[in-house]
């Protein structure tokens, strides 16, 4: 009876060791180091855990990983004249960044590290490069533009030109159809919507959404039957277009031809402090698609430190 015992003491024992240990459970807050960073845009590498976010105030860009809580720097903007990064986007390896007053679209390569393009547009503080947008295939590059009223653009044939330093080109005139106002953020978020025909404009300063056609520049506002915020960073997952809108995100009912939209609701999360713009988390790891928001606390008097990107569930 004793050795009995003692056989199955060993038994449960060993069946105790070889048992797997608890998974971890994936981080929701992702902080930056130092306490001026100022994250303000953010991009997900899909297909990877990694992700990345810019700093306003120095150009810096940081990764960051699903599987960790802390971000490190990545690429100095500074080394590149990047003083500042708004809005990114990720095309296979390239890493575009909106360069703020800086006036430039910047091009980096992800595996290298290193600069590939600069774009330069209006480059003496008049301008305000805030956000962009890729259309996969062509590989052109569209940026807003929240101080000036112009659409610009970067195509494809000379993103793949090994020339460096180029010219940003404007593409359309706004001024006609967006009330710009002096000193005021207007033209802001930009995603292009399926079939790649058209793109969506957030307007900030007057609450707008518009849908520009990339084949006639044909610029319409998109009628709303609800009110929104101030729109931001905006994403689009048919039917939904979600538009940062302060401390929580707008959820917004939009199809074909993309001329009326409903709005269905909004995102509020405690973990969300004044973001500015949004990305997807999805892919091995993942069970339900989420958002990523940077933390960007803008006009903060006593931001919380430190500053953050976190996850979010999206309820629509």
């Amino acid at each position: 009876m004793i050795l009995s015992l003692v056989l199955l003491g060993s038994m449960l024992a060993s069946v105790a060791s070889a048992a797997p240990a608890c998974k971890a459970q994936a981080p929701n807050v992702f902080t930056l180091p130092g306490n001026a960073s100022s994250p303000e845009g953010v991009v997900v590498q899909h297909g990877t855990p990694y992700f990345y976010t810019t700093s306003a105030v120095d150009g810096t860009i940081y990764q960051g990983s699903l599987h960790s809580s802390v971000m490190t720097p990545f690429i100095s903007g500074a080394e590149y004249n990047m003083t500042g990064g708004l809005g990114m986007k990720i095309y296979g390896d390239h890493l575009f960044v909106a360069g703020g007053t800086n006036g430039a679209l910047f091009d980096f390569s992800l595996s290298s590290k290193t600069l590939l393009h600069r774009f330069s547009g209006i480059t003496n503080g008049s301008s305000l490069l805030n956000d962009l947008a890729v259309v996969s295939g062509s590989g052109d590059v569209y940026v807003t533009d929240s101080f000036l009223p112009i659409l610009w653009k970067a195509g494809g044939r000379s993103v793949r030109r090994d020339k460096c330093e180029q010219k940003l080109k404007p593409w359309l005139d706004l001024s006609a159809t967006v009330d710009y106002q002096p000193g005021k953020v207007s033209g802001n978020g930009i995603v292009v919507m399926p079939g790649k025909r058209f793109v969506v404009l957030a307007d900030t300063n007057d609450s707008k959404l518009y849908r520009v056609c990339l084949l006639t520049k044909e610029v319409v506002e998109i009628g709303l039957n609800g009110t929104i915020g101030s729109p931001d960073g905006i994403l689009y997952d048919a039917p939904h277009l979600y538009a940062v809108n302060g401390a929580s995100i707008d959820v917004i009912e939009l199809s074909a031809p993309y001329l009326n939209g409903t709005v269905v609701g909004k995102i509020a999360n405690d973990l969300l402090l004044k973001p500015s713009t949004i990305d997807f988390v999805q892919g091995p790891g993942v069970a339900k698609k989420e958002l990523l928001a940077a933390n960007f606390q803008a006009n903060a008097v006593e931001p919380v430190l430190p500053y953050s990107l976190v996850r979010v569930p999206i309820e629509y």
